[in-house]
C-alpha cells in the first residue's frame, strides 16, 4: 500500500484572518473614495459661488439676451433676465450655477435698472442663495 501524502493548506482560521484583513482594507479605502468625491462637490460649490457673485457684480449685465448658458467646466453657468412687476424699466437678473444633471449648486439674483432716468434713484441689490 502506497503511503498518504500530506499537502499543506489553510485552516480555518487563518482564511478567517485573511478575510477580515481584506474587509478592514476595502472598508478605509472606500470611506477615502467618498472623501475625495465629497470634496471635488464642494470645491464646484465654492467655484460657482465665485462666479455667481462676480456676474452679479457686473455694472453692465445687458450682454446677455434672455437667457444665457456658459459651461465653466464641471457645472454650467445660467443667467436670466427676467421682468420685475410689470415695470419696462425694472428687470431681474437670475444667475444659477447647475451641475450637468440639473442640480442647482448656487443661485443669485440682482434687481438691474434699465431706464437710465431711475438709475440714480434705485440702488442694485444682491440677493444669494446658496443651495
Amino acid at each position: 500500500m502506497a503511503p498518504l501524502k500530506y499537502f499543506r493548506g489553510s485552516t480555518l482560521v487563518e482564511t478567517l484572518v485573511s478575510m477580515t484583513l481584506i474587509m478592514i482594507i476595502m472598508g478605509a479605502s472606500f470611506t477615502a473614495l467618498s472623501g475625495i468625491a465629497q470634496s471635488t462637490k464642494s470645491q464646484a460649490r465654492f467655484r460657482a459661488s465665485f462666479i455667481v457673485k462676480d456676474l452679479l457684480a457686473d455694472e453692465n449685465p445687458f450682454g446677455i439676451q434672455d437667457t444665457s448658458q456658459t459651461d465653466y467646466g464641471g457645472f454650467f453657468i445660467e443667467q436670466e433676465l427676467l421682468p420685475y412687476d410689470d415695470s419696462s424699466a425694472l428687470r431681474v437678473m437670475v444667475v444659477n450655477a447647475v451641475t450637468p444633471d440639473g442640480k442647482v449648486i448656487f443661485s443669485g439674483r440682482r434687481l438691474v435698472v434699465t431706464d437710465d432716468e431711475l438709475k440714480p434713484a434705485l440702488i442694485n441689490d444682491v440677493v444669494i442663495n446658496r443651495k
